[in-house]
């Protein structure tokens, strides 16, 4: 396992893990690209919260061959197919209904994960406002995000009064991915994510 971030209290918050050093709840919230199975990579990025709980678990390097005889046969495999179980899998799962919860949990299915086990993994999140509820998620607030990529903690304020992830400006995105040296898309989708527990726990204070 190699370690890239770990909190005060002794919580490995980013890590990349082995098949083999995955846990239970670690592999029912993986996402990697459909047609492919856990075992087909070689290691996995695995992100929690200061209160151990898994923010993000993905697939990270695929192995040579996986189910494919070559590289070529698995790259013209992922130019045919999509993206299989992905953070919209993993809402629609939680919170979908008919065909869209159908083919959320198909797609998870298909990957070798139930989606009860899915269900299991991601607790509402109660927090006071978006931002601050990922931000919290994260173990930072709004001034080390300002101090750290230099945006205006005014600025800050006015996107904590966002409710929805998609009205959150995209240099706010990308001054919290500077901060927690994550990619701008992984923090939109942790904000999906999180806007999502906090509109089914119905706290929107």
């Amino acid at each position: 396992m190699k370690i890239d971030q770990q909190h005060p209290n002794g919580t490995i918050m980013n890590a990349v893990k082995t098949y083999n050093e995955l846990t239970n709840d670690e592999k029912a919230a993986m996402t990697f690209k459909k047609g492919y199975t856990i075992e087909d990579y070689d290691n996995y990025r695995i992100r929690r919260n200061r209160k151990n709980e898994i923010i993000s678990a993905e697939g990270r390097a695929l192995s040579a061959k996986g189910n494919f005889k070559d590289f070529a046969e698995r790259e013209k495999f992922e130019a045919e197919h999509p993206a299989g179980p992905n953070i919209v899998d993993a809402m629609n799962v939680l919170y979908g209904k008919g065909k869209q919860k159908a083919e959320a949990v198909a797609n998870y299915r298909a990957s070798g994960i139930d989606e009860k086990q899915v269900e299991t993994v991601f607790n509402p999140v109660r927090k006071s406002n978006l931002l601050d509820a990922y931000l919290e998620q994260q173990n930072t607030t709004r001034y080390q995000v300002a101090k750290q990529s230099g945006i205006a903690e005014t600025t800050l304020m006015n996107a904590a009064k966002k409710s929805r992830a998609i009205d959150i400006n995209t240099k706010i995105i990308i001054a919290i991915a500077k901060t927690l040296q994550k990619e701008p898309g992984d923090v939109l989708n942790e904000l999906i994510m999180t806007e999502a527990h906090r509109d089914e726990a119905g706290d929107q204070e």
